[in-house]
């Protein structure tokens, strides 16, 4: 299969009606592109069923998004083929076949259909996930990385996780950079924990910088982890950290100040923790 979206052989009409097929979605006129793609895949451009496809499936007709996904699929374009399979994890009632439109991906190396599949065989065959997680991180994958380091740390390998962690934090993963900071803890590197979360806070992970605090404040650096309790609060609508806070008033006798961040945590939910691995979906 190919991601070109076209075979060499393709004619300069298909290529140019595919061109202006592209233009006319860019420009917001899905019905002329949609047509102009039906044109460019009869001429000989197999991508075009492909991007058909997909400006079906923005419109919500997945049976007509499917039919051209699978003529791309068998005239074989790679792209086609992961949308296929993202389509049947989606629809939950046929793995196997989500399975197979992975495979098909997969074996051209298409990094989130890597990433994909070895999500999908968790749980059933963790050695080939642990393959499959390798290959799509070789090509750049972050949650793959992420969920290399995530399967080492559920068994307890906490230096094999580290380097994992370290390389999904490096590509910018913000949970990768949170249990960074977990792992690099529990081997007794707080300077590194603290780094990792500083890093992780940047990311935008909402637990972080409460965690920052918290060493802060076990060091007897007050000053220090308030400064992080008020972002985890205000950037992060962290109830903990204004609840942080608030003792800190109490303690330094602002009873007003201590009210109103406790009144704050109490308009603020708890962030979830990651504790589960990553896939690749698409933005809504």
């Amino acid at each position: 299969m190919t991601d070109a979206g076209q075979s060499p052989e393709v004619t300069a009409e298909a290529r140019e009606l595919h061109e202006r097929g592209v233009e006319a979605l860019r420009e917001g006129r899905a019905l002329d592109a949609e047509d102009l793609f039906r044109e460019a895949y009869e001429a000989g451009h197999a991508g075009a069923a492909n991007d058909l496809g997909n400006s079906l499936a923005t419109w919500r007709d997945l049976d007509g998004a499917r039919e051209w996904w699978r003529r791309a699929a068998d005239a074989g374009i790679t792209e086609a083929a992961f949308n296929l399979a993202l389509d049947a994890e989606e629809k939950g009632d046929d793995p196997d076949e989500a399975e197979r439109w992975y495979r098909r991906a997969a074996a051209d190396e298409h990094r989130d259909a890597l990433l994909n599949l070895g999500k999908l065989l968790e749980g059933q065959d963790e050695d080939e996930s642990m393959s499959l997680y390798l290959r799509a991180s070789e090509l750049g994958s972050d949650k793959a990385a992420f969920n290399i380091g995530l399967l080492y740390d559920n068994r307890g390998e906490l230096t094999a996780a580290e380097p994992w962690y370290s390389r999904a934090a490096e590509r910018g993963n913000p949970s990768g950079a949170f249990n960074l900071g977990h792992v690099r803890l529990d081997l007794g590197n707080v300077d590194g924990a603290l780094e990792a979360w500083r890093h992780a806070a940047d990311l935008q992970h909402r637990n972080a910088a409460h965690s920052v605090g918290i060493i802060l404040a076990r060091g007897g650096d007050e000053d220090g982890a308030a400064e992080w309790f008020r972002r985890a609060a205000r950037e992060f609508a962290d109830p903990r950290g204004a609840k942080r806070l608030a003792t800190y008033s109490e303690a330094r006798g602002d009873a007003a100040e201590a009210a109103r961040w406790t009144s704050l945590a109490e308009r603020l939910s708890a962030p979830p923790v990651e504790v589960v691995g990553m896939s690749w979906r698409p933005e809504a």
